[in-house]
């Protein structure tokens, strides 16, 4: 069985409006103070998302499109308050493919055709990231 992550999107496609590339780049220096050793993986103004990385392992995804944030469960506390203004959902793995999601709602939030080469309907969160990367 799997979990969907609709309500999570939609949730947050209605607060876009507050959310911008201050509020991530805010949130990001936020979440990398409170989690040492760590870097952001992001190219601001081409990619939808940005990660935040330690050891190579993403340990938060936060959506440069809408207020939104997938963050390793055992790190949720110590970035919580840091992203007080974005729907943040733990998770404790990007590689599960726990999850589904409508593939329309995705297209409409990144605002173009998205991958058909990923199965909506079981993905991983580190599948969706690629999937609407750029």
């Amino acid at each position: 069985m799997t979990e969907s992550l609709d309500r999570y999107f939609e949730t947050a496609l209605r607060k876009k409006d507050r959310w911008d590339v201050a509020e991530v780049r805010n949130a990001l220096a936020g979440c990398r103070q409170r989690i040492a050793d760590t870097h952001i993986d992001w190219e601001e103004g081409d990619e939808n998302w940005a990660r935040l990385l330690k050891d190579r392992q993403v340990i938060l995804l936060l959506s440069a499109l809408i207020p939104l944030a997938f963050v390793l469960s055992n790190h949720r506390d110590a970035v919580l308050d840091v992203l007080r203004d974005c729907l943040v959902v733990p998770v404790e793995s990007f590689s599960s493919e726990r999850f589904n999601v409508s593939r329309k709602l995705i297209e409409r939030i990144v605002g173009r055709e998205i991958s058909t080469n990923v199965n909506y309907d079981q993905i991983s969160i580190s599948d969706l990231w690629w999937a609407t990367v750029s």
